[in-house]
């Protein structure tokens, strides 16, 4: 259970040309939105796509760097509470 809350608020992802590490957390869209302050934080953009507004990026260099014990645990709380967002994905009746 634990494991499947951590792997839904945290993961790392090498940068596009191979040579950083990249920090990925999930947070609430208004803590992310302030935290685009620090230098180094971004959103995440997957393949270079429309950032993803719940998802916080950054690298070793960032002064958020210094603060990663207390995002992760605030992303993995996150990552817990229930979502009114999340889709229900709900089977259609199978037809004979």
């Amino acid at each position: 259970m634990l494991k499947d809350v951590i792997a839904s608020a945290l993961f790392l992802k090498r940068t596009l040309d191979g040579l950083d590490l990249l920090i990925v957390l999930k947070l609430p869209a208004d803590r992310v939105a302030a935290l685009l302050q620090t230098p180094g934080c971004s959103y995440f953009k997957p393949y270079d796509r429309a950032p993803m507004r719940q998802w916080l990026a950054f690298g070793a260099g960032s002064p958020a760097f210094d603060a990663l014990a207390d995002l992760f645990n605030e992303a993995v709380s996150f990552a817990q509470t229930p979502s009114l967002n999340k889709k229900r994905h709900v089977k259609a009746p199978m037809r004979r």
